[in-house]
């Protein structure tokens, strides 16, 4: 609860003090300086609106999952889908994102909550591997699940930071996070979305470099 009021006061605070100034002494202000306080109130209501729905995702899934509607859930198109998302970025900064998943692979669930996995794995790999690839593939299947794997070529972490990865507002870097747009939120979203899906989630580094994540789906 700490957590959560003080990752909601510091935008609120940050807009209420560009408010204050512009409405106290904004005539006296040359113009740049009113533009800076208007886009920086600006960047922290866009924070404060990624954290509230990010917020309510994770509350959903703890305390009502049973309202969540499921219902047969295309995997693979819904790989394609995010990576498609991601090719907004410039080209020079695009992931190269490499897809082994057969065509056609569905389980019973939560379509948004599938998607939450695979786009807050590809965000993050975006703003903080450092790398360029990164590779989705199905690595085993069981009568019961399917297993993925998700890494990058990235720097990864370490090895201290692993078990706290998937915690509410755990932030290696709080400060890049913050500058990325980061609610601190994603990978905690990830691991929820998963237990959803009755499945388990681990992540390790991996020995070429950057970090693999691996998890389960339950068909």
């Amino acid at each position: 609860t700490n957590n959560i009021n003080h990752e909601i006061k510091t935008p609120v605070h940050v807009i209420q003090a560009c408010l204050e100034t512009l409405e106290n002494n904004g005539e006296a202000l040359p113009l740049d300086t009113q533009k800076q306080l208007l886009s920086t109130a600006y960047d922290n209501v866009k924070r404060l609106s990624a954290l509230l729905a990010d917020l309510s995702v994770i509350t959903r899934i703890s305390d009502a999952p049973e309202k969540i509607e499921s219902s047969e859930v295309n995997v693979t198109d819904i790989i394609h889908k995010v990576a498609d998302e991601m090719k907004v970025f410039p080209p020079e900064k695009q992931l190269r994102i490499h897809i082994d998943v057969p065509e056609n692979v569905k389980i019973r669930g939560n379509e948004s909550l599938v998607e939450s996995i695979f786009r807050n794995l590809m965000v993050n790999s975006f703003n903080y591997s450092g790398g360029r690839d990164v590779t989705v593939k199905l690595k085993d299947t069981t009568p019961d699940y399917y297993v993925f794997t998700f890494s990058d070529n990235g720097v990864g972490v370490a090895p201290e930071h692993l078990p706290r990865l998937f915690e509410r507002f755990y932030r290696i870097d709080a400060g890049r996070s913050r500058t990325m747009g980061g609610t601190g939120l994603g990978l905690a979203i990830v691991k929820n979305a998963v237990s959803f899906h009755q499945g388990d989630i681990t992540v390790r580094n991996r020995e070429g470099g950057g970090l693999e994540f691996e998890f389960s789906l339950a068909k």
